[in-house]
C-alpha cells in the first residue's frame, strides 16, 4: 500500500515538473523583423523593440502595457490586444517580433548576413 501511494506522489510530482520546464518565459528583449519572398529575405529591425518583465511589456512607442499570459492579451490603456507566443516569436496584431537569443532570431541572423 506505501508503495503505491509514493508511486502515485512520485508521479504527481513528474507531471508538475514536466509542466514547470515546457513552458517558456516571454520574459525578454524582443526585435521586430519582418519576412519577405515566402522567409527567403528577412529585415531584422533592432531599434524597434520591446521588453517584456514581469508580465509587463514596455515599448518605445507605446509605452508601458500589462501582459495576460493565460488570457494572451496585453492591455494597452483599457485596449485588449490579443497576442501569440510560439518558438520566441511573438505576434501582436500584424506585427512579428523574434526574442533575442532564441533560436528563431539565431536562425534569423544568419539569413540577414547572407
Amino acid at each position: 500500500m506505501k508503495k503505491k501511494i509514493l508511486g502515485i506522489l512520485t508521479l504527481v510530482a513528474s507531471l508538475f515538473l514536466l509542466i514547470g520546464c515546457s513552458s517558456e518565459s516571454l520574459d525578454g528583449t524582443y526585435y521586430r523583423f519582418d519576412e519577405y519572398d515566402k522567409g527567403k529575405s528577412v529585415y531584422l529591425y533592432k531599434k524597434d523593440t520591446i521588453e517584456i518583465e514581469d508580465k509587463k511589456l514596455t515599448s518605445s512607442e507605446n509605452g508601458v502595457a500589462k501582459v495576460d499570459i493565460e488570457e494572451g492579451i496585453i492591455n494597452l490603456s483599457g485596449k485588449e490586444i490579443p497576442f501569440f507566443y510560439e518558438e520566441g516569436v511573438l505576434s501582436i496584431n500584424d506585427v512579428t517580433y523574434v526574442k533575442v537569443g532564441s533560436d528563431k532570431e539565431k536562425k534569423l541572423e544568419k539569413m540577414v548576413k547572407e
